[in-house]
């Protein structure tokens, strides 16, 4: 079972369409519709990771305040850290999504996504003068 932290709606349709794909039960948790959530009230009324979801693929809105209850170490957690647009390179947030689980788990690991290179003048724009 993982648990992977995406800041990111778009990139986690695109990791859940991809799993999907491979025959992999996953499920997504983000702040969107999520009192109404399977997932979200397994994790947040009993406290565990849902029998039939292989992984589960989330925003920080898992990352405080949630406590998943392994009862064996086969488990791991996945954070991707992007520079750009994610609070997931703060170290103290990924310390929080770190100690979601609360029994020893199998792995912890961060993806870090390297910046994409920019074009330093977007639009080439020259000022005429008179001399």
């Amino acid at each position: 079972k993982i648990l992977v932290f995406i800041q990111n709606k778009a990139m986690i349709k695109r990791v859940q369409n991809s799993l999907r794909k491979l025959d992999v039960k996953c499920a997504t948790v983000t702040s969107d519709g999520k009192k109404t959530n399977l997932t979200y009230k397994t994790l947040v009324e009993q406290s565990l990771f849902p029998n039939d979801v292989q992984v589960i693929l989330t925003t920080s809105v898992l990352s405080d305040g949630i406590n998943i209850k392994n009862e064996n170490n086969n488990y791991e957690c996945i954070v991707v850290a992007s520079p750009t647009n994610s609070d997931m390179f703060n170290v103290d947030q990924t310390r929080q999504c770190a100690n979601r689980f609360r029994n020893l788990y199998r792995s912890f690991m961060i993806y870090m996504q390297a910046p994409k290179k920019q074009e330093e003048h977007l639009w080439y724009i020259y000022i005429l003068t008179k001399t």
